[in-house]
């Protein structure tokens, strides 16, 4: 019987620690996505929209750092991952151990949020307002009649 309460609680600091450290920068991280939009999507769409080849390969160029963040915030998550369970292990870990990985991770989460946003609007700078729009149209309204039928 202890054993299994013992496998249920290791489970549930499993969820929290996953919840905890993709839970700030799940937006950065989910499928590749650029505006919604998966990068491998994007490359092929960028090639009929973007007629300009310099530029073209420009927006490959930071389609490639973007993929590269992604990876690196995907090993940065693994890292502090298996940091939290090392400390949660530990019988003798301190409450401010917790507390200095918390910030660490806090601060990278921030981090990676805004090289992300700038690797966004370096993609934005690559284009004209007609192709960023093509690319990325404008959300649609909810039909109001829909919403209450």
């Amino acid at each position: 019987m202890l054993n299994k309460r013992k496998q249920r609680g290791q489970v549930l600091i499993v969820i929290f620690v996953t919840t905890l450290l993709i839970g700030g920068s799940i937006s950065v991280m989910s499928s590749d996505a650029v505006g919604g939009r998966a990068i491998s999507d994007l490359r092929k769409d960028v090639i009929h929209v973007v007629q300009d080849e310099a530029r073209r390969n420009d927006i490959g160029s930071v389609l490639d750092d973007m993929e590269k963040a992604r990876k690196k915030i995907g090993d940065q998550h693994a890292d502090n991952a298996k940091r939290w369970l090392e400390l949660l292990a530990g019988h003798d870990s301190t409450r401010q151990q917790f507390d200095d990985l918390a910030t660490a991770v806090e601060v990278e989460n921030r981090q990676q949020r805004n090289d992300f946003v700038g690797l966004r609007f370096r993609l934005r700078d690559l284009m004209s307002e007609d192709e960023w729009r093509k690319l990325f149209p404008p959300p649609q309204a909810p039909d109001p009649i829909a919403l209450h039928p």
